[in-house]
């Protein structure tokens, strides 16, 4: 990951926290953590790490001195795998789409909303689609959440402070590209209407709206991965450890 990029992600969290910081004096913060590391679907690529990563910041959301800033019954997390040791509900299209309600529509003007997923993707026919734990390459556009699900609920947010990360490789299939055609990966992310098409930081108000939006790679291919996270959850985590400073 280039330092540009590093650096935006650093930026990015650093205003989720002033944000967090401003809603802890005029409202809430909800947050949505979703990491999908394995699919039911052979045919699916394992998104390695894609568990621990969201579970890194679930602990480093719920801990001190973040606990002020991030209460853990406004936090969801949700993993492919069954945690003995959190607070979670397993990724399937079911509870993501619960989950995604719960944060856009309990949020009000003065709130924060924070969603965090870490999985893969695949076009549609006329869109895109992010794999859940019950999701099948043949049946996506029944059986994964589509781009027109999460505008759908995105459309209903009240909140004017959005922060999205996205750790998503819309071509994670292992299947010959050939065979699925990728004419529709020129929407990605157009459920986010109100946010730019691009692989670093961005911002932009629409109606007073203020909505960030970051993606590892720009979507389009598999991000680096250290032993324990994926590099764009490690920068993160470094950055809100106090690496950044260094």
């Amino acid at each position: 990951m280039g330092m540009r990029l590093r650096h935006s992600v650093w930026a990015a969290f650093l205003i989720c926290l002033g944000w967090a910081h401003a809603a802890a004096g005029e409202g809430k913060t909800y947050v949505v953590l979703i990491g999908v590391q394995d699919a039911k679907d052979a045919a699916i690529q394992k998104k390695a790490n894609a568990d621990s990563d969201v579970q890194a910041l679930y602990d480093l959301f719920t801990t001190q001195p973040n606990r002020g800033l991030f209460t853990p019954e406004n936090i969801k997390l949700l993993v492919s795998n069954k945690d003995p040791k959190r607070p979670h509900e397993i990724a399937t299209k079911a509870n993501i789409m619960s989950a995604l309600q719960w944060a856009f529509r309990t949020a009000t003007l003065d709130d924060t909303v924070i969603l965090y997923w870490v999985g893969q993707g695949a076009p549609l026919e006329k869109g895109t689609c992010y794999f859940t734990a019950d999701s099948s390459l043949a049946g996506r556009a029944k059986d994964a959440v589509t781009n027109a699900d999460i505008e759908h609920e995105f459309s209903k947010a009240k909140s004017h402070r959005l922060l999205i990360f996205l750790d998503v490789n819309f071509r994670g299939y292992a299947v010959d590209p050939a065979k699925i055609p990728e004419m529709s990966l020129k929407k990605r992310f157009s459920e986010f209407a109100a946010v730019p098409q691009e692989e670093e930081r961005e911002e932009k108000e629409d109606l007073g709206r203020s909505v960030m939006f970051i993606s590892a790679n720009n979507g389009l291919s598999e991000s680096a991965k250290t032993p324990t996270h994926g590099l764009f959850t490690e920068v993160i985590l470094e950055g809100l450890t106090g690496m950044a400073d260094k």
